[in-house]
């Protein structure tokens, strides 16, 4: 093959039109105004193939990193498709899952299968994604993008891109289909867009993924709790109620999936893993936080601390149920670690997490290790909260001190608890589903010092804080980074709306009220 010089500049769907291009990139507007498939600016090659008589013959053929849209999505209109398209789809659906969650990881070596959601999600879609086209699309949207961003490869981005808008378009008109909104396909379509949201580095990609996650719980709210201990939507159950769940909790708002039926039924004839019952424990939380948030910004009056008196019953019974899951994780794990071990566990049921403890249970594996971080995440969420109530709504001093001062609301050892965690997720043989994965108890670490920014240990003025921001300081070189630091700007977005008190760390080891003013960058 040879190049050739001097030829048009011009696009290639205009060239192949011979029509002159206006060399706008990355698709030009002559293409668009005449509602063509813009392929790009790649490069044009001559092949130059030799007969037996010696004489050459010239033949376009275009050169290009990556298979345009053209090449790769499947034509709706057309029912069969080519053998080497079908090839080409799974090659790259292939590579992406090995990008995702490695073979290892799938192959149950490194995590449990039974206990991993991610591998459950995978499996989920894999199983169903030759039953539709959308479905398709949006995993080839998904797979172009991230194998071009590995790849630095930015055709195979633009490719990616251009088939997200495609998915989006036909699954809106999917919606619209009566016959076919309630269909697990659709569900899962939804969920694949998300994710991509979650690996997009565009800034409104954190509202996007709210888009999505709140149209996939409306979706599952279509059905009843009793349906969705059925097979597929049951898969789909799972992946909207913990993303729901941190959505619900970014937001600050009540969610229909804390209901005791919406907790209990959609596991009629299933047992719970610790992932799930961690979950169902996180549910009940963006209630408490709602009617904190409107207590917190009303005027002081008897009603208002009626209120917060109820509210305080309701954060006790919250850390009874924390206490109650960490005893049945110990058991979960008994099997799996040294009996001094496990007696160590025991004596955190009542007191302040070990610190070293990330260390321990990484033998234990990484699903195993990511329950307990949302575990700690969710004692941050809370003491935290408990912290600012009982400041502002204050009954007995002493027993306000004494409960302030408990071990058990010592925010910097879970904070320090979860930045040990974070190398285990960052681990390449994790594939990028964990790094993902650590996004949001990271992101309650926030909750606890919202002056600090996370990456610049020399902004936190305490020792123990920068121990924790230097900890965590990884995580921005990885895949999402700015999903994880748009999505937790979106989280602590509260205290700068209502005004609300929030607790911040000081070097004596107390605690001080002062109002929140700056948000955390990752």
């Amino acid at each position: 093959m040879v190049g050739v010089p001097g030829r048009s500049k011009g696009c290639i769907t205009c060239r192949r039109r011979k029509k002159k291009c206006d060399l706008q990139k990355p698709n030009c507007a002559n293409c668009a105004k005449g509602r063509f498939d813009c392929e790009g600016f790649g490069r044009q090659m001559i092949v130059v193939q030799f007969g037996d008589d010696g004489k050459g013959q010239y033949r376009p053929r275009r050169l290009s990193k990556a298979p345009t849209p053209r090449d790769v999505v499947p034509d709706f209109g057309i029912q069969a498709q080519s053998l080497n398209r079908s090839a080409l789809e799974v090659a790259y659906f292939s590579a992406f899952w090995n990008l995702y969650l490695p073979q290892a990881v799938l192959n149950g070596t490194i995590v449990p299968k039974r206990l991993n959601p991610v591998i459950r999600w995978v499996k989920w879609i894999q199983s169903m994604i030759g039953k539709d086209t959308t479905l398709r699309c949006a995993l080839l949207a998904l797979s172009l993008t991230n194998l071009g961003q590995a790849r630095i490869d930015r055709a195979m981005i633009e490719q990616g891109m251009q088939l997200y808008g495609k998915a989006l378009a036909r699954l809106a008109s999917d919606i619209r289909t009566p016959a076919r909104i309630r269909t697990s396909e659709i569900m899962a379509t939804t969920s694949i867009l998300s994710t991509y949201e979650q690996l997009n580095d565009a800034a409104y990609a954190a509202r996007n993924w709210h888009g999505h996650v709140n149209g996939l719980t409306s979706l599952i709210s279509m059905h009843s709790p009793e349906e969705c201990s059925e097979p597929d939507v049951h898969e789909a159950f799972v992946e909207a109620r913990y993303n729901g769940v941190v959505a619900a909790i970014a937001d600050r708002k009540a969610t229909y999936l804390s209901s005791p039926d919406w907790i209990e039924k959609p596991w009629q004839g299933r047992r719970k893993n610790v992932i799930d019952t961690i979950i169902d424990v996180l549910v009940q939380f963006p209630e408490s936080f709602e009617e904190f948030d409107n207590i917190s910004a009303t005027p002081l009056s008897l009603e208002m601390t009626h209120r917060a008196i109820l509210l305080k019953e309701r954060c006790w019974d919250l850390d009874r149920q924390l206490k109650s899951w960490y005893r049945d994780y110990i058991t979960c794990v008994s099997g799996l670690l040294p009996r001094e071990h496990v007696e160590y566990m025991l004596d955190g049921i009542a007191a302040a997490p070990q610190v070293d403890l990330p260390s321990i249970l990484s033998n234990c594996g990484l699903a195993h290790l990511y329950s307990m971080s949302l575990y700690w995440g969710a004692c941050i969420l809370l003491y935290g909260m408990m912290q600012i109530l009982y400041h502002k709504f204050q009954e007995n001093p002493s027993i306000r001190t004494e409960i302030l001062s408990s071990p058990r609301m010592d925010l910097r050892k879970y904070s320090l608890c979860i930045a040990n965690t974070v190398k285990y997720f960052l681990n390449p043989r994790a594939g990028l589903a964990a790094a993902l994965g650590i996004t949001f108890s990271v992101s309650c670490i926030s909750q606890s010092i919202p002056g600090a920014n996370l990456v610049s240990p020399v902004a936190c003025h305490d020792s123990e804080w920068k121990e924790i921001a230097a900890l965590i300081e990884g995580i921005h070189s990885t895949a999402g980074c700015a999903w994880t630091n748009s999505f937790i700007t979106h989280l602590n977005e509260w205290t700068k709306k209502c005004g609300l008190l929030c607790i911040n760390a000081v070097p004596s080891g107390e605690w001080s009220l002062r109002r929140a003013t700056v948000t955390v960058q990752i």
